[in-house]
């Protein structure tokens, strides 16, 4: 990438507003949803500001606007300016990263600064997802106005027969489960009744039925986690449904990852409390489930996916490896990165801050620490991608492992300290 400019912090202005706008309209359609238009801006406005607008709404929406659009502004400078010290071009990772790490520590973040409790003002679903659309839309713009040659987003898959393959495979199986609860939800009289008791268990703890939040910021939200879960099952049912005897092992394969699916969803939703299941119906999880790995095997056996990953792995033996430089300054970059975010972790400690939004940031800045040291100090960026997903695997799969052991600890904990 070029060095930053004049232009270049032109380019940011225009980049933080588009992600602003993207914020804005968001916010907007869902107010209109729920009958109460520009309610969420006035609500911020009151609690950042520590006021109340009494007159007209225009008042607290052109107040919260202005703010908005200045952060905004601010971050698409100071995200564009470390694009170039890191020199790393805007992509579509990149977006989804800035929008849940840098957006969100920044809602939040605004906390320790104005002492509004900005977790009842807004649920945590809707600006996680909010802020996500806005990341994307930001590097979208970046990666147009810079003349990137690398293809942005889904055509960037393309380039990589088993990211492509695993992603179209989880989108079919997310789908296939999506339509399979829809039809029991129309069956039960109450449409996108599943993703709104799933929604409401996993993002905003709801501990029983009555606590169930049927809206769209609740199942929307849920939505895109049920499609990030499923691209990265897809990307496991590629990888294990190929090789040399995948024809013949196909069936077994397909019935192994079955049971992985159903272990790994049953134990969450238990995690979650019992009467998820109960009100889902154990039958009903099975057969999703089933249908889930039936056709996301299929389409892997019908699209020939299961023969990319030796080909692949042919033509990346064969080709020479390039040489890459980090220069200091990009170190400098990193650690200070890593510092402010230590920092920051720091101060939640007895800063009051809410817990479930205080654990959601810490868990996002340590994704952001583990990448950037991962990424940089341990050179991954440049290095093949079935090395990456090796090291990643194996360090998310020990994290499971640990988490897992720890559970029946904790669960004892939470039950000595109820009594």
């Amino acid at each position: 990438m070029e060095r930053f400019s004049v232009r270049s912090a032109a380019q940011g202005v225009v980049g933080g507003v588009i992600a602003g706008t993207v914020v804005a309209a968001w916010f907007f359609v869902t107010d209109a949803w729920a009958g109460s238009a520009f309610e969420t801006p006035t609500r911020l406005a009151n609690a950042v500001l520590h006021t109340s607008f009494n007159g007209p709404w225009p008042r607290a929406v052109l107040a919260y606007t202005v703010m908005h659009y200045g952060v905004f502004v601010s971050l698409g400078v100071a995200g564009l300016w470390a694009l170039t010290l890191l020199d790393l071009e805007p992509g579509l990772l990149v977006g989804a990263g800035f929008g849940l790490g840098v957006l969100n520590a920044v809602h939040y973040g605004g906390v320790l600064v104005t002492n509004a409790n900005l977790l009842t003002v807004v649920p945590v679903a809707q600006v996680v997802l909010a802020n996500l659309l806005g990341g994307i839309a930001m590097m979208a713009y970046l990666h147009r106005a810079l003349a990137i040659q690398s293809p942005f987003g889904l055509n960037a898959l393309r380039s990589s027969p088993v990211a492509f393959g695993g992603v179209t495979t989880g989108l079919i199986g997310a789908a296939a489960v999506a339509f399979w609860f829809l039809l029991v939800d129309l069956a039960k009289g109450g449409p996108f009744l599943t993703p709104a008791i799933l929604g409401s268990a996993l993002l905003l703890g709801s501990p029983d039925r009555s606590a169930v939040l049927v809206g769209p910021g609740v199942i929307a939200a849920y939505t895109f986690a049920h499609i990030a879960v499923f691209v990265v099952l897809g990307l496991v049912f590629v990888r294990v449904m190929s090789g040399e005897q995948a024809t013949s092992n196909f069936w077994a394969r397909l019935v192994a990852l079955l049971v992985l699916v159903e272990a790994l969803f049953y134990g969450t939703l238990f995690l979650l409390g019992g009467w998820v299941v109960q009100q889902l119906g154990w039958f009903v999880i099975l057969v999703a489930n089933a249908v889930a790995a039936a056709s996301m095997g299929l389409w892997i056996r019908g699209r020939g996916l299961s023969t990319v990953p030796a080909r692949r792995g042919q033509a990346r033996a064969a080709a020479p490896r390039a040489e890459h430089v980090i220069t200091l300054r990009t170190y400098w970059v990193c650690w200070g990165i890593l510092l402010v975010l230590t920092m920051i972790m720091l101060l939640l400690e007895g800063s009051g801050f809410p817990r479930e939004a205080a654990v959601l940031f810490l868990v996002i800045a340590m994704l952001i620490k583990a990448t950037v040291i991962a990424a940089w100090f341990m050179h991954l960026r440049y290095e093949r991608v079935a090395l990456v997903a090796s090291v990643a695997g194996a360090t998310l799969a020990t994290a499971a492992v640990l988490f897992f052991l720890l559970i029946p600890d904790a669960l004892n904990v939470a039950k000595s300290a109820g009594k």
